[in-house]
């Protein structure tokens, strides 16, 4: 099976082609670019360089949030025209799960995060076990929710009490001094783990193949900024 693997999420623009384990290729852009005008011309690049036409195309993989809401708008809206042309399917997939993923095959608690505006972060728990036939399986142990970034290093602290924990994400340069003196066993991503592998990101859809839809809806889990500032204004205006 051949999946495309479209993550918008973040300033970070992924795509990826794999076919069942194997890379085929992909391509990673964090240069503050719009992902609006990119992303296309990006994936007729890939696709060209690796000499793969997109009616040869499975399925597609797109991170459907939380994460920036214009991000996550354009990739569903990319992997749903795609869908809807080809005549194919879509893997909707989180965006912390995926972010998570980077560490399948580690013996830790994996604390993903994205930035979500006023010192929050969208975050996800999770951990990886193996089942029956010796696979690692995604656990989720906290559900995606956006709190503040004090409550995640107490949640990190107490899950730290009895398992090594990996900060992943977002939160991880603003963190980096607070835990350099009183860490203990909890560490901080490093580098490329930071953000979603374009071949990661396949390699997870290619489990959750089962589960691809006629079309994928993003999850905002919060408002955006700008609605929530229109709501407060409003209700200035009707006092």
């Amino acid at each position: 099976m051949k999946i495309l693997g479209i993550d918008t999420s973040s300033s970070v623009l992924s795509i990826g082609i794999t076919q069942g384990d194997q890379v085929i290729g992909e391509l990673v852009q964090n240069k503050a670019l719009t992902h609006s005008e990119r992303l296309m011309p990006h994936i007729a690049y890939l696709m060209e360089t690796v000499d793969e036409k997109i009616e040869d195309i499975d399925d597609c993989a797109v991170t459907i949030g939380p994460g920036s809401f214009t991000g996550i708008r354009i990739g569903v809206a990319t992997a749903n025209a795609f869908a809807m042309a080809q005549g194919k399917r879509v893997i909707a997939l989180s965006t912390l799960e995926a972010l998570a993923y980077n560490f399948r095959q580690e013996n830790l608690i994996i604390i993903s995060t994205m930035y979500a505006q006023r010192d929050d972060y969208y975050r996800g728990i999770y951990e990886f076990l193996l089942d029956d036939q010796g696979k690692h399986q995604l656990v989720v142990l906290q559900s995606e929710a956006a709190i503040d970034r004090a409550d995640i290093l107490k949640e990190a602290r107490e899950y730290a009490k009895d398992k090594p924990v990996i900060l992943v994400g977002e939160i991880t340069g603003a963190v980096q001094e607070e835990l350099k003196s009183k860490a203990g066993s909890i560490s901080l991503a490093e580098g490329d783990h930071n953000y979603i592998r374009p071949s990661t990101l396949c390699f997870l859809a290619t489990e959750r193949a089962h589960l691809a839809e006629d079309c994928a809806k993003p999850v905002y889990i919060r408002k955006p900024q700008a609605e929530v500032q229109f709501e407060e204004r409003k209700k200035l205006t009707e006092v």
